[in-house]
């Protein structure tokens, strides 16, 4: 007799996506978290395509294989994932066809380092180069061992294996992961270059656990939530601080005003409401004299003083309207709460900013301007920004029918918009892209004939008359919307994709559109802005140089107007602003007025804003959290705006200290600007559940407690595969200190929380990495939450109402890795 042949199942699972990549899982648990490659000259100053951007095509040949394929002007390829097994082969091929040199950098795999480690996860590498993170010599073999057997992988060529965890690349941002690949595998003009590799993938098997049932017994406190003692940090820290804090005075929130209400006064009163619950005001309260309002005080623009004595009460006085704005900001920003009452410190502070020109740099879209309001009411105004650069070109212009996306304004909301920072009294200066990172007027298929290379739509060409009519439409709707003083070109990035002509032919087209915008400008009456890499050469700037040489690099100054605004951007995180002065001088000599842009790495911050303050250029902090602004972005991306706290304490008081020297976490300060509620000046009463020793979290009280559920990386025999909990309790808040066994990905979903309520539907959420929750190994501030210094996390689920009874809490993981542990249960009145 003859039986067919039935192979056996896979004992893993893999998945191919166009822009991450490849994903390795067994038993759900992740071994390898994504993959890349990127062709470039070996020197880096022309990419010929990448996957994280470019457009590939993914098939399933089977339920074993899979083929990604792209092809771009001067490369194209394949890559090739079968499955046998335990195995997983993958075969690269890449064929050339440029004229000059060109390398591929292949990541063929990040390999999640939490699946590896038994036990503690070892610390990430303290070098910043590839060198000193090498796990060892290249090999065309490697093992990498965990819990859950080894990972070994074989190579046609020798690979390299780094710990990238901390490595100062957008790929490695907040990941645990080791880069495993080739750095440079060489291209040759017409020939095929293929590359192998084989993964073995240990398999786990899957075994039943019964969910932790308990039941939880609250007892009654008077302090489940506390008053925010803490001395405040001042940022940005002022020019001079005679405050003593020893010797205060008492605000009650009621104000004698002897000049009547000054401009800016309605600021101080809601910027105090946003800090503290502020005392009922009856006629009985006690005043304290409050007087302020604009003079010359031989400040820079913005600067102000404060001055506060026990006798005479307080006097905030601003150089110019601005002036007056930011010390009222930062009078609510001294205010402290000392046993149940409210505070002033006495004596007298005052800050002149080193840098004039404070900037931002954010992105419109559907919910910009809800987002917006927020941003700059609770954090950029306080910190004493007043520009922003706001790329709007996604708008449903008049002028190109068609090209609306999903993330696209109409031009209602898009004058909305500047109409609010109008009424902030901020500087908004429209930035719409006007001849590369044209993907936004290509949108939908539309206006292909502008493109200069229709098979990838990217820069227009400006020598063809309907470009111009097109762009001249766009700029005169987009300056009647938002009425500024000067507008931003874009300009950067220009031959990055689909470019077919030489450095020499960029030139020349560089010159004819710059003559074209700035009649524009003229036309227009505003100044002209742009970006700044396409007119350095090498040798004139740290990064960010994409002149062929100098000699063009000259030819695209020569073309642009003089006293023309270049938003400068250098990337490097390097904090000696002696790497940045050179070319902040060069663009000076020019005759240009220079804004350096940076980016959210704290040393990058920290060198090139001391290199603007000392040589009197303004400075921007850019953000690229994708091509919308929302609250959705800024969380998936929080360390791009915690990075605006470091830009605006460095451009403003030019301190000297390095980041990590800072008296404060900038990721945590801006959380706590933009999410934390006004604090009560006295305990509020509530009930806890433990039996452990009491802690806190922010301003939330606990009691011991320590409940877990299963992960396969930390087994633990007490764990249940969910938390159930019987519980009985009332309040307006329910508090639950969390954190997770071991690290995921960035705003990776981990856990969902079910709370019962007596009369009330349910409510049900769901817990993200990083922005709810971390794991206790992971030092790092949420984005969203409050957690205690290396402890767990508060998360806050709102009841409804007040005294809201609950009658069950259930936790679930969402993977089988992660493992939850609930530490405290909190319920406040």
């Amino acid at each position: 007799m003859i039986f067919p042949f039935v192979p056996a199942p896979p004992t893993f699972d893999f998945a191919v996506d166009p822009h991450r990549g490849l994903t390795v899982t067994s038993g759900g648990v992740p071994l390898v978290r994504g993959s890349y490659f990127q062709v470039v000259s070996p020197d880096w100053s022309r990419a010929y395509f990448g996957s994280t951007s470019g457009t590939q095509t993914v098939d399933r040949v089977d339920p074993d294989t899979v083929r990604l394929s792209f092809k771009a002007p001067q490369v194209e390829g394949s890559q090739t994932y079968h499955r046998e097994g335990d195995r997983l082969k993958v075969r690269y091929e890449f064929r050339y066809q440029g004229d000059g040199p060109a390398i591929v950098e292949l990541a063929a795999g990040l390999v999640w380092t939490p699946a590896l480690a038994k036990g503690a996860t070892p610390a990430p590498a303290p070098s910043q180069s590839i060198g000193g993170r090498r796990l060892g010599p290249d090999s065309q073999t490697f093992g990498l061992a965990g819990p859950l057997g080894t990972l070994e992988g074989t190579a046609s060529t020798p690979v390299t294996v780094f710990d990238a965890r901390r490595y100062p690349q957008s790929w490695a941002e907040g990941k645990d992961v080791l880069w495993v690949g080739n750095l440079a595998l060489p291209l040759t003009k017409g020939e095929t270059k293929s590359f192998e590799m084989e993964w073995r993938v240990p398999g786990r098997a899957e075994k039943d656990v019964a969910p932790l049932k308990r039941t939880l017994e609250m007892k009654p406190v008077v302090d489940a939530r506390l008053p925010d003692e803490s001395r405040p940090i001042i940022i940005p820290k002022p020019t001079e601080d005679h405050l003593n804090y020893n010797s205060p005075i008492e605000i009650t929130g009621a104000w004698s005003l002897p000049i009547g209400e000054f401009d800016h006064y309605a600021d101080l009163k809601a910027a105090l409401a946003r800090r503290f619950i502020m005392p009922a005001v009856t006629a009985k309260t006690k005043r304290v004299t409050l007087d302020g309002g604009v003079s010359k005080l031989g400040l820079n623009p913005g600067g102000y003083r404060i001055t506060i004595r026990g006798d005479r009460g307080v006097s905030v006085l601003g150089e110019e309207d601005t002036g007056l704005r930011n010390a009222v900001e930062r009078l609510a920003q001294i205010a402290f709460i000392r046993n149940g009452k409210l505070y002033l410190p006495t004596g007298y502070l005052y800050n002149s900013p080193k840098v004039r020109w404070r900037g931002v740099h954010l992105f419109g879209g559907p919910k910009a301007r809800a987002f917006h309001k927020t941003l700059w009411t609770k954090v950029l105004r306080p910190l004493g920004f007043d520009n922003v650069v706001l790329q709007c070109e996604r708008t449903a212009w008049d002028a190109t029918p068609g090209i609306a996306t999903p993330i696209s304004m109409s031009k209602a909301e898009l004058g909305d918009l500047f109409g609010l920072y109008r009424n902030l009294g901020i500087e908004a200066i429209p930035l719409i892209q006007s001849f590369g990172h044209m993907e936004w007027l290509f949108a939908n298929g539309k206006n292909l004939d502008l493109a200069m290379n229709p098979d990838v739509p990217y820069a227009v060409d400006p020598r063809k008359q309907r470009t111009k009519e097109v762009l001249s439409k766009i700029w005169t709707e987009a300056v009647a919307l938002a009425q500024p003083k000067r507008i931003h070109f874009g300009l950067d990035e220009i031959s990055m994709r689909g470019w077919t002509g030489g450095d020499l032919f960029l030139t020349d087209l560089w010159s004819q559109q710059l003559g074209f915008l700035s009649d524009v400008a003229k036309r227009l009456k505003v100044e002209t802005m742009l970006w700044g890499d396409q007119a350095l050469a090498q040798g004139e700037a740290p990064d960010a140089a994409l002149a062929p040489n100098k000699e063009a690099a000259a030819k695209r100054r020569a073309a642009i107007p003089k006293y023309s605004w270049i938003t400068d951007w250098h990337y490097l995180a390097d904090p000696n602003p002696e790497k940045f002065t050179g070319v902040i001088q060069l663009w000076k000599d020019a005759g240009m007025r220079t804004v350096a842009a940076t980016w959210y790495r704290p040393d990058n911050i920290r060198g090139f804003s001391l290199a603007a303050g000392l040589l009197g250029a303004g400075t921007l902090q850019t953000t690229w959290a994708g091509y919308e602004s929302n609250e959705s972005a800024m969380l998936e991306n929080p360390q791009q705006f915690g990075a605006m706290v470091l830009s605006a304490d460095y451009a403003w008081s030019g301190r000297k200290e390095k980041p990590s020297e800072l008296p404060y976490d900038p990721n945590e300060m801006f959380r706590k600007m933009y999410y934390a509620r006004p604090s009560p000046l006295k305990p509020v009463p509530g009930a806890t559940v433990g039996t452990g020793a009491s802690f806190e979290v922010g301003d939330i009280r606990f009691d011991g407690l320590d409940l877990r559920t299963t992960s396969v990386l930390r087994p633990n025999a007490e764990a249940g595969s969910a938390m159930e909990l019987s519980v009985l309790g009332k309040g307006r808040e329910l508090n639950l200190a969390l954190a997770t066994e071991v690290a995921a990905d960035l705003d990776e979903p981990v856990a969902e929380v079910r709370v019962e309520r007596v009369g009330a539907a349910p409510i049900v959420e769901r817990l993200r990495y990083g922005r709810d929750v971390r794991a206790l190994t992971d030092p790092a501030a949420l984005s969203k939450g409050e957690r205690s210094s290396g402890g767990p996390s508060c998360y806050r689920i709102d009841l409804g109402k007040p005294q809201t009874a609950i009658s069950r809490i259930t936790v679930r993981p969402l993977n089988s890795y992660s493992g939850i542990r609930l530490m405290g249960v909190t319920l406040v009145n």
